[in-house]
């Protein structure tokens, strides 16, 4: 059998010991079925007129454990922070750490929010741009990217991906839709016949004005209900939407 118990009887007592195999058993789990077995016994002789399904099997001190130990489950937590706050959190603590490989290139956490906290200065300052602000962006997968979207999401904007490698026409549809103002690029992107209307921001022409800007992180504090990424195929009506407390 898998598990034995063996009883021998004395005169005054009865001793117990417990056979079992060790591959499905361990110690710990024997010691405990053990305990409560010498709580059945203990109980039965003290109320012996007792219901069986009124017998109690565990131990006050296990019984102490389930019901209150185990079940301490209200915390205090600090008030939700959002998805820039959680990053600008980590920054500042690992500030040295590398954050980003971009083939040959690479950037530690405090260099990208220095660079981010620029541009997300230069929008403010130059641009007018306010929370809530749809600003479409098209870049390589690159530095540049990361440091595009996280300025956005930092002034409380919404970030809409736009595939640098789709057509003119596609790009005008997808600006013209999602009713965007503002769009970022870099020089891969096809700016050729945009929108009127629309203003076209390539990253790397401003690069010498982001060094007048301030890289300290910024005073706007978005919402965790807040949208921070919006990514839109086919205009609005068929975006979904990222909140910062994703």
């Amino acid at each position: 059998y898998d598990l034995t118990l063996y009883v021998d009887e004395s005169v005054d007592h009865l001793r117990c010991s417990w056979e079992y195999n060790i591959d499905l058993f361990d110690e710990a789990t024997i010691k405990r079925l053990a305990g409560h077995y010498y709580t059945l016994l203990e109980t039965i002789p003290i109320i012996p007129d007792i219901q069986l399904n009124d017998l109690l099997i565990i131990s006050d001190e296990e019984r102490y454990q389930l019901l209150v130990h185990w079940n301490k489950t209200h915390q205090n937590f600090d008030q939700p922070l959002s998805l820039i706050q959680c990053f600008e959190y980590q920054a500042e603590q690992r500030a040295d750490h590398i954050a980003i490989v971009d083939q040959n290139n690479t950037i530690n956490y405090g260099d990208l929010t220095s660079k981010a906290n620029e541009l997300a200065h230069w929008l403010i300052n130059e641009e007018n741009l306010i929370p809530g602000s749809l600003i479409a962006g098209s870049l390589d997968a690159s530095i540049a990217l990361m440091v595009v979207i996280l300025a956005i999401v930092k002034i409380g904007g919404v970030y809409g991906p736009i595939d640098p490698k789709f057509s003119t026409a596609k790009i005008n549809t997808l600006l013209e839709e999602s009713s965007v103002t503002h769009w970022l690029v870099d020089h891969s992107s096809q700016q050729n016949e945009v929108l009127i209307g629309i203003t076209v921001v390539d990253v790397f022409d401003i690069a010498s004005s982001l060094l007048n800007q301030s890289s300290n992180n910024l005073a706007i504090k978005s919402s965790e209900k807040s949208l921070a990424y919006l990514l839109f195929t086919s205009g609005l009506s068929k975006s979904t939407g990222i909140y910062h407390d994703a």
